[in-house]
């Protein structure tokens, strides 16, 4: 058993998440977003084409381009699919978010013993922020 696999099962066939696509409109300015909103680092770019960022270090983000704006949703019940990001605080994170262009979806709300939020990147896609309290 590998040290950084959670509860492998016998039978498993996969061996992590490689890989998360976003097809976009403007591949340039949705990097900026990942980036600079979220701090993710940019694991690689040809301008107006194809970017990736670092999710963990064995998974990336792409975006790529010839995607539509995602219609926005007023509720996270309204999207068909999303990924969630563990911040440390969700009310910065969301200032942050939105000084870079993303919109709040859902205001921060309890879930168990953590904080949930969901917004929207420049595009309509749909991102979960996450935090646990502090110990």
């Amino acid at each position: 058993m590998q040290a950084n696999t959670p509860n492998p099962t016998p039978d498993s066939m996969t061996e992590g998440m490689q890989l998360v696509i976003f097809r976009v409109v403007d591949v340039d300015r949705e990097l900026a977003f990942y980036h600079e909103a979220l701090g993710l680092e940019i694991a690689g770019h040809t301008e107006g084409r194809i970017a990736q960022v670092r999710l963990t270090p064995v998974t990336n983000l792409e975006l790529i381009s010839g995607g539509s704006v995602v219609p926005p949703v007023s509720d996270r019940a309204q999207s068909p699919s999303t990924i969630v990001f563990r911040v440390g605080n969700v009310e910065q994170a969301l200032e942050r978010i939105v000084k870079h262009g993303g919109t709040i979806v859902n205001q921060p709300f309890p879930v168990g013993n953590q904080r949930v939020a969901y917004v929207a990147d420049p595009e309509g896609h749909l991102i979960g922020l996450s935090d646990l309290p502090s110990a």
